[in-house]
């Protein structure tokens, strides 16, 4: 683990970007379900933004996916599928097997491809149980908020059952990568935040964000340091100082949050151990009227001037994956352009902005 933190402290910049060099390709479906296909793309990432880790899309429509094909709803229904009564988690998840599904088994086999190769840090992949529950209940808000009351009727038992099954397949996905070779999971938890839970029942002493993300994400991150991986903890929503709080005290072995946070303010409450990763506003990469590239390169030098001065170790990177929109492609390309020459620009110069604030063009 020591090894491993070492390595990635020496990366300065990196976006999550392996679904948006996807894009490029004619036939993106294919490489989806081929794991040789996808090790070579990962590869592509890390060689065009100068970084050991390999990291797989992040697609984290990937496991609902995959359990509604194990129910028999077609893709069609997919999206439109919730859970109205408790699902029999035992049995589905003793019929679930990541290796049965082609996305899966293709991430897995990627990893599998990387795992030996001393220049690359082969990275899996998951949605984190929490985000994966709202995403199979019709309205998850309400019964996560009626536990925090600590009433639980239908509705509460319902969304537990669910998060339980949720949890039960992200250990088996996690598992089948870990078991492939993956020295680090990026674990996405994005709805881990202040719209799924009420900031004030936490202020006023309610264990729901313990019971339903820290708890869970606590017993995954045991399951990784148990195979000797880090975890890769990625939450882009708004969070309150307490949620910050809380997902910093898991001690992940990198912290990706969202661009709503000022890094240097939060990492006072992240352990030294940790690295921070991000927080460029990605999502609005691709429109030149709500960010310009000038933008993007000055943001990236505020980011690595103020957290040098925090000598907390820091990797310049993106809120969240950057897709390809269409159309949009070269301005994100451009974006992604200007945050390197920012951090080329600011370590050449050793650190100091002064010289580097007009710098923008090669």
């Amino acid at each position: 683990m020591v090894d491993l933190r070492k390595k990635l402290s020496v990366i300065k910049a990196m976006p999550l970007a392996t679904g948006f060099i996807l894009a490029e390709d004619p036939d993106p479906e294919e490489i989806r379900r081929s794991g040789l296909k996808l090790a070579d793309l990962m590869q592509e990432s890390c060689q065009r933004f100068e970084t050991p880790l390999a990291v797989p899309i992040m697609d984290l429509s990937l496991e609902k996916h995959a359990l509604c094909a194990l129910l028999g709803i077609n893709k069609e229904q997919e999206a439109r599928f919730h859970f109205e009564t408790k699902p029999n988690v035992s049995e589905l998840l003793a019929k679930f097997d990541p290796l049965l599904h082609c996305y899966l088994r293709a991430n897995i086999e990627a990893i599998a491809s990387l795992a030996g190769a001393d220049h690359y840090i082969a990275a899996g992949m998951s949605i984190g149980p929490f985000s994966l529950m709202t995403k199979l209940i019709a309205d998850p808000i309400t019964p996560v908020y009626l536990a925090g009351m600590g009433m639980r009727d239908e509705s509460v038992i319902v969304c537990d059952e669910v998060l339980a099954l949720s949890m039960g397949l992200v250990k088996k996905y996690i598992a089948a990568q870990l078991d492939a070779g993956a020295k680090i999971i990026v674990l996405a938890e994005p709805a881990a935040n202040m719209v799924y839970l009420s900031p004030k029942q936490i202020d006023e002493g309610s264990n729901v964000y313990k019971r339903y993300i820290l708890e869970n994400l606590l017993e995954l991150h045991s399951i990784m340091k148990a195979k000797g991986a880090g975890l890769f903890l990625h939450c882009c929503g708004d969070l309150s100082a307490d949620m910050l709080k809380g997902l910093a005290g898991l001690e992940p072995l990198v912290l990706s949050l969202g661009s709503s946070r000022v890094l240097w303010e939060d990492e006072e409450y992240i352990a030294s151990g940790t690295i921070i990763y991000g927080n460029l506003p990605s999502k609005k990469f691709f429109s030149n009227t709500e960010l310009t590239v000038e933008d993007v390169y000055t943001l990236s030098l505020e980011l690595l001037s103020q957290m040098e001065r925090t000598r907390h170790d820091f990797i310049l990177g993106t809120e969240c994956d950057l897709l390809s929109v269409p159309g949009c492609h070269q301005v994100i390309a451009d974006k992604i352009d200007a945050m390197y020459r920012a951090k080329d620009n600011f370590y050449s110069k050793g650190g100091d902005i002064s010289d580097t604030s007009r710098t923008l063009t090669h």
